[in-house]
C-alpha cells in the first residue's frame, strides 16, 4: 500500500488512501481497447511550404504601406522601394540643419555681395563645362559646397576663386572619382592660383563643411518627382532647366533642396500649358505650405525670362533639349496662382 498524503491540511487532519495497484488482466484490457495507429500515420514529414513563403508574404504585405510610386518599382534592382520614403525623410531632416539663406549669407560675408556669390556660381559652371564632366551630382556638390562655406564662414573676395576651385575639386573627387590634374584647374583660372595653394587650402574647406561631403541637392529628389506624374523627355528636361537655374542665383539659398526640386517640376508644367498635379506633388514631397513652392516658382519665372533673352548664360551650356519648347514657354508671372 503507497500512503497518499493530503497537502494543506494539519497533523491532527492529516489523511491516509490507500491505493490499489492495477492488475495486469485490467491493464492488459485497456490497452486492447487503445486503437493502433499504422506505421505511415507515425511517420514525420515537413508541412507542405511550396505555396507559402514567410518572407514572400511579409514583402507582399509591406507594400500595401508604401506609396504608389514606389510600389512601382518593385522587383526592379535600380531601385530600393521598400525604403525609398524612409531614405527620403531622413535627407529631408538632414536638409533641415543646412543653414543656408541670404540673410546668414549676409550676417557672415562682410566683403562679399549677392553679385560676388553669383560670379562663383556662374564661374563654377563654366569650369564644368570645360573639363566636359558628364556626372550633375558633381556640379551641384560643388555648388552646394560653396554655399555652405559662404554661410559658415568669412572668405575675403581674392579668396573666392581659390574657394571654388576645390570646391570642384572635392566633389570630383567625391562624385566622379576623377582626379582632376591640379595643373588643369591651375590653368582654368589663368594661372592666378597656384598648385601649392589648392592643396593647402583643400583640408579648410572640409573642415569648415565638417567633412560632410554628400550634402543633399536638388538633383537628389528632381527624378523621383518625375517619376511621380510620369514625365516625358521633353518635362523633364524643362524641369531640370529650372533647377540649374537655381544653382546660379543668390536667392535661391532661401528655399530647401526639396522645394527647389518640386519648384522645377510644377513650373515646368505650368510654363509648358499643362496641368501640375500640385497635391500629389505636394504629397510626395511632404511640403505642407503650398507658397513656398509658389514663391520658389515666381523666382523661377523671372529667371528664366532673363536667361531666354541671354543666349549666352552660363546655363545654356548644359541644356540638351529643344530650344523651341524654350522659347514657346509661358513665362507670365502670375501663371503660378494655378498651383
Amino acid at each position: 500500500m503507497l500512503p497518499l498524503q493530503v497537502v494543506g491540511c494539519n497533523n491532527q487532519n492529516r489523511h491516509t488512501a490507500e491505493v490499489s495497484k492495477p492488475s495486469s488482466a485490467s491493464l492488459a484490457t485497456k490497452q486492447s481497447e487503445i486503437p493502433i495507429a499504422s506505421q505511415e500515420e507515425y511517420e514525420y514529414s515537413d508541412p507542405d511550404l511550396e505555396d507559402y513563403d514567410e518572407e514572400d508574404q511579409f514583402e507582399e504585405d509591406s507594400t500595401l504601406f508604401i506609396p504608389d510610386i514606389d510600389q512601382r518599382k518593385i522587383g526592379d534592382p535600380k531601385y530600393v522601394p521598400m525604403i525609398a520614403e524612409k531614405i527620403i525623410r531622413n535627407c529631408q531632416a538632414i536638409e533641415m540643419r543646412m543653414t543656408l539663406s541670404t540673410s546668414r549669407f549676409s550676417e557672415i560675408q562682410t566683403n562679399l555681395t549677392a553679385q560676388h556669390h553669383e560670379l562663383a556660381l556662374s564661374w563654377i559652371m563654366k569650369a564644368f563645362s570645360l573639363f566636359k564632366l558628364k556626372v550633375d551630382e558633381s556640379l551641384y556638390k560643388s555648388i552646394y559646397y560653396l554655399n555652405i562655406l559662404l554661410c559658415s564662414t568669412p572668405i575675403d573676395f581674392s579668396d573666392l576663386q581659390l574657394m571654388s576651385v576645390v570646391c570642384i575639386w572635392i566633389a570630383c573627387k567625391v562624385e566622379d572619382n576623377l582626379h582632376i590634374p591640379l595643373s588643369n584647374l591651375v590653368m582654368v583660372c589663368s594661372k592666378q592660383l597656384t598648385e601649392e595653394q589648392i592643396k593647402t587650402t583643400e583640408p579648410f574647406v572640409v573642415n569648415t563643411l565638417n567633412c560632410d561631403l554628400n550634402p543633399v541637392t536638388p538633383l537628389f529628389y528632381i527624378h523621383r518627382f518625375l517619376d511621380a506624374i510620369d514625365a516625358d523627355e521633353d518635362l523633364s528636361a524643362i524641369a531640370n532647366l529650372f533647377m540649374d537655374l537655381s544653382l546660379l542665383s543668390h536667392e535661391f539659398l532661401d528655399y530647401t533642396p526639396t522645394v527647389i526640386a518640386v519648384s522645377s517640376v510644377c513650373i515646368a508644367k505650368l510654363t509648358m500649358n499643362e496641368f501640375c498635379p500640385t497635391p500629389r506633388l505636394l504629397n510626395y514631397s511632404h511640403i505642407t505650405d503650398v507658397n513656398q513652392v509658389r514663391n520658389c516658382c515666381s523666382l523661377m519665372v523671372e529667371k528664366m525670362a532673363l536667361a531666354r533673352n541671354n543666349l549666352k548664360y552660363t546655363v545654356w551650356e548644359r541644356f540638351h533639349g529643344n530650344m523651341d519648347i524654350v522659347n514657346d514657354l509661358i513665362l507670365d508671372p502670375e501663371i503660378v496662382n494655378q498651383l
